[in-house]
C-alpha cells in the first residue's frame, strides 16, 4: 500500500477524503488470486452514480501493484462524479486509469535504465588488475570498460578479415556484458581465483544485476553462453577476449612501461610458463603473447594475429604528409 500511496501522491491524485469515504468499501484479497476477479465496481441507481466498491489484490508483486493503480485511479475518478450520470464519461474514466498505469510503467522503466547504466558505469573506473600487478608505469591505465570496447573492435576486425561463420551481432552483445559481474566482484585474474569459484560468485552477481530488466533473462543467457564456451560465437568471443589483453600488453611493452626487476610480490612471476619464457630471454610483452598461444585455444587465425604482434611494432605514429 505504501508504494501505491507514494505513486498517487507523486501524481497529485491522493485525496484524504476519498480514503475516508472508501473506508469499509475496499476489499483486499490474497496476492495470488486470479487477477480477473479484481476491479472497481460502481453502484448505480437509475443511471446515477451512488456509491463505489473496490476489490483489489494484496500488493506483493509488481503486477498486483499495477492492478491497484488502475482500480484506485478509476475509483478516484468516480469519486469526483458521485451523484452524476454514470454513463457520460465511462470510457474516458477507463482510459485515464489505464494511462496512469502507463505513467507508472514508464517511470519504472526509466529508473531501471538509469540504475543499470550506473552499475555498468563503474567499469569505467575499475582498472584492469593485470596492469597493477605488473606495476605498469603509466599515469592512465586501461579500465575494464576500455577493455570491453577494445575486444568488441577486435571481434569486428577478426570477423571482417577471416570471414568467420558466426552471428557477429550476438558476439558484440555477448562481449558487451561479459565483464558485467566485475561491477560487483572486481577484476579477478586467473592467478587470483579458480575458474569455478569466480564463475560461482560472478554468476550470482550478474543474476542480481539483471533481475530487474525485462530482457534480463535474455542478457543473462548471453553471459552464461560466453562462460560455457560451447557455441561457435562463445568460442570466437573468448579468443577475442584473451587476444585483446595480449595485444594491450604489446602496446604497453612498446612504451617500455614494465620493469621486470621491479616485481616484488608479483606471484605471477613464479608461474611455470611465465618463468620459462622470461628465463629464456623473452620481453614482458612477447612473453604474454606466447603465453596466450600456449594456454588459450587460439585457432590458426588468432595465432597468426598474435605472431604478427610478436614480430612487429604494432603502434605506429602517422607520419606527417609531405
Amino acid at each position: 500500500m505504501d508504494k501505491l500511496v507514494k505513486f498517487l501522491k507523486e501524481q497529485n491524485l491522493y485525496k484524504e477524503e476519498f480514503f475516508e469515504f472508501m473506508e469499509g468499501k475496499i476489499k483486499v484479497l490474497p496476492y495470488d488470486v486470479d487477477l480477473s476477479w479484481f476491479g472497481c465496481f460502481p453502484i448505480v441507481e437509475g443511471n446515477i452514480l451512488k456509491d463505489i466498491r473496490l476489490l483489489v489484490p494484496e500488493i506483493i508483486t509488481e503486477q498486483n501493484l499495477l492492478v491497484n493503480i488502475h482500480e484506485y485511479v478509476h475509483a478516484l475518478e468516480l469519486f469526483e462524479e458521485l451523484g452524476n450520470i454514470y454513463e457520460e464519461r465511462k470510457k474516458e474514466r477507463e482510459n485515464k486509469a489505464s494511462n496512469y498505469e502507463k505513467i507508472y510503467l514508464n517511470s519504472k522503466k526509466a529508473k531501471k535504465v538509469v540504475n543499470y547504466y550506473v552499475i555498468c558505469n563503474k567499469l569505467k573506473n575499475i582498472i584492469r588488475t593485470g596492469w597493477t600487478v605488473w606495476n605498469v608505469k603509466r599515469d592512465r591505465l586501461e579500465s575494464v570498460a576500455e577493455h570491453i570496447y577494445g575486444v568488441q573492435m577486435l571481434a569486428l576486425a577478426m570477423k571482417s578479415e577471416y570471414k568467420y561463420d558466426i552471428d557477429i551481432m550476438k558476439v558484440i552483445f555477448m562481449l558487451a556484458v561479459h565483464e558485467l559481474g566485475e561491477t560487483v566482484i572486481g577484476d579477478l585474474t586467473m592467478f587470483q581465483i579458480s575458474k569455478e569459484e569466480k564463475e560461482k560468485i560472478e554468476h550470482e552477481a550478474v543474476s542480481k544485476i539483471l533481475r530487474e530488466l525485462l530482457d534480463g533473462k535474455e542478457i543473462e543467457d548471453l553471459f552464461f553462453e560466453f562462460d560455457e564456451g560451447k557455441t561457435k560465437e562463445a568460442k570466437f568471443a573468448f579468443q577475442c577476449d584473451k587476444l585483446e589483453a595480449d595485444l594491450q600488453c604489446k602496446l604497453y611493452g612498446e612504451e617500455n612501461l614494465v620493469d621486470l626487476s621491479d616485481q616484488e610480490g608479483n606471484k605471477i612471476m613464479n608461474h611455470p610458463i611465465v618463468k620459462e619464457l622470461l628465463d629464456s630471454g623473452e620481453s614482458w610483452e612477447t612473453m604474454w603473447l606466447k603465453f596466450g598461444q600456449r594456454v588459450y585455444p587460439y585457432d590458426d587465425n588468432f595465432k597468426a594475429v598474435s605472431n604478427y604482434a610478436i614480430e612487429n611494432n604494432i603502434y605506429k605514429k602517422k607520419e606527417k604528409s609531405i
